[in-house]
């Protein structure tokens, strides 16, 4: 039903309790007749665009808190679909997802990511279906003091 997946994600990661950000997601689709779910277990969608069609109705039956409902008829059946979610969400203290704490010693706060692949959802909206794999870019806006560190290599633009 889906391959070719691909998402760009851009997050602004604030210091307090919540972040912001933005997931567009590219996939091939190919079966018509099935809506197509992404997963978030998030706090809001504040903006969900379908192949340059916006939702505007972003009622329970589009996000129940868990999932995003694309609606077939906005989608290509057979070809490339650009889905584009601007999202809010909260940081978790469980460490699961993206767990933001504050450091005793210094009273800093400091966040980190369990990504384990059922908990990627905890954080950005992605397809959490472990037979999809997908490239994927990440953007951060972070405040001026903090710093971010990754495992991957550091991709700057021309």
């Amino acid at each position: 039903m889906l391959s070719n997946v691909t998402y760009e994600v851009e997050m602004a990661l604030l210091k307090g309790k919540s972040y912001f950000g933005k997931t567009v997601a590219k996939f091939i689709y190919t079966d018509q007749k099935q809506p197509v779910y992404i997963d978030f277990h998030g706090s809001k969608i504040n903006k969900l665009v379908i192949n340059g069609n916006q939702i505007t109705n972003l009622d329970k039956t589009v996000f129940d808190g868990n999932r995003i409902r694309f609606d077939s008829k906005f989608l290509k059946n057979g070809q490339e679909n650009k889905v584009e979610i601007v999202f809010l969400n909260n940081y978790r203290n469980d460490g699961d997802g993206l767990h933001s704490f504050i450091d005793a010693s210094d009273n800093q706060q400091y966040l980190y990511t369990h990504l384990e692949p059922e908990y990627c959802h905890y954080v950005m909206p992605v397809f959490d279906q472990p037979d999809l794999r997908a490239a994927w870019t990440f953007t951060s806006l972070i405040p001026n003091d903090w710093n971010v560190v990754s495992n991957e290599r550091e991709y700057a633009p021309d």
